[in-house]
């Protein structure tokens, strides 16, 4: 079986190691992993993922736009939608290319001196200043976060502590993934907000911090 998840086998093999020195690769419970994907994804209502994808954004009157969910995988069309339902379409390679894009960041731009000819006619389209007045057609994806990665190592943490408890531990860790470190304790005598979270805690913290896919992004699928 496949593993479906947001960490790869090494990354589940060198966080459980914290707590199982003698944790190997054959040890990861593949349908424990994917449950676990399949947990985070039905708490935030959707998936991190690429997709084929229709996208509506409001212009600013002027010559540039992000796209509302990034990377910008492949574009096929960019489309202006004009108030009376007409529409004009953008051309996106070519000799008479008049749109550029940043795949990264989402930047959508009409013109830019260093991407046309000095000889450019100065028609500087703008996008409309009015709502969903831009269609995107194309793949686009949505990145996982470090957050994301260390719900899905907790969650997975969580599952082999119940089944395994004299081997996995789950109150006696301290680990860091990207900017957020965390420890792990059984809970003590001081304020609630200033003990250190035990698993349960960090998982509900977690998932508090990542968005709801669904109300992140507007987006129509294709």
């Amino acid at each position: 079986m496949a593993i479906l998840g947001y960490v790869t086998t090494d990354e589940i093999v060198e966080f459980m190691e914290v707590i199982n020195p003698n944790f190997l690769d054959t040890d990861i419970m593949d349908l424990t992993v994917n449950a676990m994907y399949e947990l985070i994804n039905r708490r935030i209502d959707g998936a991190y993922a690429e997709e084929e994808a229709t996208l509506y954004q409001d212009g600013r009157g002027d010559r540039f736009l992000f796209s509302p969910q990034i990377p910008i995988v492949e574009l096929e069309s960019v489309t202006i939608i004009h108030e009376d339902e007409t529409e004009t379409d953008f051309v996106l390679s070519g000799t008479d290319r008049n749109i550029w894009w940043d795949n990264n960041t989402g930047a959508i731009w009409t013109y830019r001196e260093d991407d046309v000819p000095i000889e450019y006619n100065g028609d500087y389209t703008k996008f409309p200043d009015r709502f969903n007045s831009v269609r995107l057609v194309g793949t686009f994806g949505t990145v996982p976060n470090d957050l994301v990665k260390q719900l899905q190592l907790m969650l997975i943490l969580k599952q082999y502590s119940l089944l395994q408890p004299s081997v996995y531990v789950s109150d006696v860790i301290s680990e860091k993934i990207g900017r957020y470190e965390y420890k792990l304790a059984n809970a003590s005598n001081v304020l609630p907000e200033n003990q250190r979270k035990g698993i349960d805690g960090w998982i509900h913290f977690l998932f508090s911090q990542i968005p709801n896919l669904a109300n992140a992004m507007c987006l129509e699928a294709v």
